[in-house]
């Protein structure tokens, strides 16, 4: 983004980066507490959220895949061993084809490997308790982590303004509404399509999804947030350098 904008304007991409930064630290601690805010009203309104589950009609645990295993540390060398293995083929296929985002292609591959049914069932559950087990273990101290190096406060002073935050605020407030709504018309539960289609795709990309699943106890949506993140990413700088070419 800060490329594009440093053609079109004439910059340095350390001057167009260093004004573009607040937003993105701005937007993304405003998606947080946008997402604080949605699993309260969650809890005051249970008939707009599936407490995890996207769809309605379906609970969490319905969602779920179930496997009559017992896990054993094999299992969970085998499920680290897949995440390593679609991660490295996400980014080999994004040197393929690089107008997609390469945690879009790993997600796609995982997509495409469960649907086709390719993969044993006891790896597909080896995978599962992988996961389970770095979400139950890193999610706190990956948030902290993230939470420190990101919070750059003299930058967000720099630029802070009575007007900046009220365009920060309207398009956060667009992306709840506009997604929560038009997810219900798709049948998703407003709470978890606002987080996962508008809060992931205003925050500050992957990093920004932690912060916000794990803000409003949704980890399990990571998928989704990905998904939103990276092709509302992609889509968002196919817009931008549309607009850039008809205003600048």
């Amino acid at each position: 983004m800060s490329e594009m904008y440093s053609e079109a304007m004439g910059l340095a991409t350390d001057v167009t980066f260093a004004k573009i930064y607040p937003s993105v630290t701005i937007g993304n601690w405003l998606a947080i507490f946008g997402a604080i805010f949605l699993n309260i009203l969650g809890k005051k309104a249970p008939r707009l959220t599936g407490n995890g589950a996207l769809m309605q009609g379906y609970s969490v645990d319905e969602s779920k895949a179930s496997y009559h295993y017992n896990m054993t540390m094999n299992d969970l060398g085998t499920g680290l061993m897949l995440t390593m293995t679609f991660f490295i083929l996400g980014r080999i296929l994004n040197g393929v084809c690089p107008i997609v985002h390469a945690y879009a292609w790993t997600i796609i591959s995982v997509a495409v490997c469960k649907i086709s049914g390719i993969l044993p069932q006891r790896m597909e559950y080896s995978a599962v308790k992988w996961y389970d087990f770095a979400q139950g273990t890193f999610t706190v101290p990956l948030s902290a982590g993230i939470g420190i190096a990101m919070l750059n406060l003299q930058a967000m002073l720099d630029i802070l303004s009575p007007g900046f935050v009220i365009i920060a605020t309207a398009v956060v407030l667009g992306a709840i509404i506009g997604a929560g709504l038009i997810g219900m018309l798709v049948k998703f539960y407003f709470v978890e399509s606002a987080v996962t289609a508008g809060l992931c795709m205003a925050n500050a990309g992957g990093n920004g999804d932690v912060m916000v699943l794990s803000s409003c106890d949704r980890m399990n949506l990571m998928s989704f947030a990905q998904i939103s993140s990276r092709i509302g990413g992609a889509l968002v700088l196919v817009v931008q350098s549309v607009l850039l070419g008809i205003l600048l």
